[in-house]
């Protein structure tokens, strides 16, 4: 039935169904969906990304979150892929046992919106300032110690979730257009000297923070929540 819809479908829910590693006919299925712009897979027991999803053409949205992935590697790596790294926008991959991401996930060129909370990621790819057209970012409730030096190179980055993590230091963020940064429930002792010149709201209590830099004290003017 879906094959036959296939040609003419752009939006495709299928949260919350009971789809596992045993679905393989309903999978192969959606490599039919050449169209299919937006894929919620999200609250299922799929054990990996299928390939044939990583073979969308016009994929910018997916929903995969709350699957027990652990990894997303086979998914971003080979020619089938290369699809999903040009058209991808939205990506969220929440609750998804991920300890890791793979380097290959730097290739998400056009990605503005990545939910990857409440994993257990320890790290993030070296190269992740690839991802230029990044806007949003939720890595609250990981395993994070430090983030990638890289990351200033995030240069569309707004809205950033870092709390609950485990760092301890944060790299130069003065250069990124925030306006939100979550850091609440760290390990952080100290905070950069700038946090750029657009942020709006900066939360981080429950950190063991022993004093404010002062340029970042002379810019609380502009923010208009702090806590």
């Amino acid at each position: 039935a879906l094959v036959a819809l296939a040609p003419a479908l752009t939006s495709l829910r299928l949260s919350c169904c009971g789809l596992a590693a045993d679905s393989p006919a309903l999978m192969a299925d959606l490599a039919a969906c050449t169209g299919l712009a937006s894929l919620a897979l999200d609250g299922n027991a799929l054990p990996a990304l299928p390939s044939s999803v990583a073979a969308l053409p016009a994929l910018a949205s997916l929903y995969a979150g709350l699957n027990p992935m652990k990894s997303l590697g086979c998914a971003l790596e080979g020619g089938a892929a290369l699809a999903l790294t040009s058209s991808l926008h939205t990506l969220d991959v929440a609750g998804c046992q991920l300890s890791s991401l793979p380097d290959a996930f730097t290739r998400l060129g056009r990605l503005t919106c990545l939910l990857a909370n409440n994993n257990a990621l320890r790290t993030l790819p070296a190269g992740f300032g690839a991802l230029t057209a990044l806007q949003r970012l939720s890595l609250h409730c990981n395993e994070l110690t430090e983030l990638p030096d890289s990351i200033a190179e995030c240069s569309s980055l707004a809205f950033a979730t870092l709390n609950c993590n485990a760092l301890a230091t944060l790299p130069d963020l003065s250069g990124l257009p925030l306006a939100r940064l979550s850091l609440h429930f760290n390990a952080l002792t100290a905070l950069p000297a700038s946090l750029g010149s657009s942020l709006e709201a900066l939360s981080a209590f429950n950190n063991p923070l022993t004093a404010l830099p002062g340029a970042l004290v002379a810019s609380f003017p502009a923010i208009v929540r702090l806590s």
